[in-house]
């Protein structure tokens, strides 16, 4: 009779175990699927083996050179590190890979762009990413610069960038410092520079406001007497009634004598 109870039981329990599974939901397995890259990579390679300069990218035979020595340099490391490890899985710690190019160390690179290409060409506003973050870069680099010419190609950038990104960037807060500046300042090109500065600031009317309290109305009366004397941008009347001397025409030797009182 015990035997009996003890199968029933067993029984009993095989039964609602059965039922618990048969109730629990059917999970379905995913089709296996192709995953296609959303990268244009023909494209790319396309781009990497052309010649680019410009404010935020410089790519050209050197640096594809000194990629290519780099990328062989680490996968010979690589290697090594794995006959090494034996047994031991060995990875590869793409993260912390840099690329030091020693063909652009003598650019200036404020930010993410390089100075001088920012100076020569055109750059949409479209393509500065954070145009607050960058000015504010190019305005800690002008203060701490002690070479006059570095603040002058800081203050050139700027103007570049707040007459394309006022708006983004917002009032400027140290207009009053900088009319201090031109009020003090003896170098000619620092000079231009700033009055450059002023008029792509004046876009925005916190600014006006700002400079017209410190004083500038004054300041700019006195530069525009100035004017005159920029002779970089003076313009030279072409002279076309100008006689000229025939090949054939021969210099008398004889002396000349003059008689003054």
């Amino acid at each position: 009779l015990k035997q009996v109870e003890a199968l029933t039981h067993w029984k009993s329990r095989f039964h609602s175990k059965k039922q618990q599974t048969d109730n629990l939901p059917v999970a379905l397995r995913k089709r296996r699927q192709k995953i296609k890259s959303d990268f244009n990579w023909p494209y790319f390679y396309y781009q990497f083996d052309l010649d680019h300069a410009e404010p935020a990218l410089i790519w050209n035979y050197k640096t594809r050179e000194e990629l290519r020595e780099a990328l062989e340099a680490e996968v010979r490391s690589f290697n090594i590190d794995k006959d090494l490890g034996g047994t031991f899985e060995i990875a590869w710690n793409h993260q912390e890979f840099e690329v030091r190019y020693e063909c652009l160390s003598e650019e200036i690179k404020i930010g993410d762009y390089y100075l001088r290409l920012l100076l020569e060409q055109e750059i949409d506003a479209e393509k500065i990413d954070d145009p607050t973050e960058f000015f504010n870069d190019l305005y800690h680099r002008f203060l701490l610069s002690p070479k006059p010419s570095m603040k002058a190609m800081c203050l050139q950038a700027m103007t570049i960038v707040y007459g394309k990104c006022w708006q983004k960037i917002g009032p400027f807060n140290d207009a009053r410092h900088f009319v201090g500046m031109l009020e003090k300042t003896v170098d000619r090109l620092e000079r231009d520079r700033l009055l450059y500065f002023f008029d792509k600031l004046m876009l925005h009317r916190r600014n006006v406001k700002e400079m017209i309290d410190s004083n500038i109305v004054k300041m700019l009366i006195d530069v525009a007497t100035l004017a005159h004397l920029h002779t970089s941008r003076a313009t030279v009347p072409l002279q076309l009634n100008v006689l000229e001397a025939s090949p054939d025409a021969r210099i008398d030797t004889e002396a000349e004598w003059y008689y003054g009182n």
